[in-house]
């Protein structure tokens, strides 16, 4: 399980709303996480969304136990997101993104910083690993 990282240190926010942190997030500090289906509990349907905040490296696994294929690996800030929720991409609310390093100085979205993958929900499978690399 991982440890109790400060929220202004190294997290990964799997929302399952798309683009915001909401009562459905799952807030993760860094730490090796064996079994993502036990550790990423909020997500009840879709998972949509995960933002990873700046100084922060996520590993996601194919299988449990950091076994198999690497399926992603991404530093932070990057917002990663499921082509079926691109329609959300102009709802973004950067409120929700203050102090993740996905906003330029005059409080925009860095577009650069986002990723569209085909299924996240692929990724609740196996496991992952959060580091800090600040």
């Amino acid at each position: 399980m991982g440890d109790p990282t400060p929220y202004y240190e190294s997290i990964v926010i799997p929302a399952a709303t798309a683009f915001a942190i909401s009562d459905d997030s799952n807030i993760f500090g860094r730490g090796q996480y064996s079994n993502s289906s036990l550790a990423v509990t909020n997500v009840t349907e879709t998972l949509d969304s995960i933002l990873i905040k700046e100084n922060a490296l996520l590993t996601i696994y194919d299988q449990k136990d950091f076994k198999g294929n690497i399926v992603l690996k991404e530093s932070g800030p990057k917002l990663i997101y499921s082509k079926y929720s691109s329609g959300y991409i102009d709802a973004i609310d950067n409120n929700a993104l203050i102090d993740t390093g996905m906003l330029d100085g005059s409080g925009n979205l860095i577009r650069n910083n986002i990723k569209v993958v085909d299924n996240l929900n692929a990724y609740l499978n196996g496991s992952f690993k959060i580091e800090y690399i600040g």
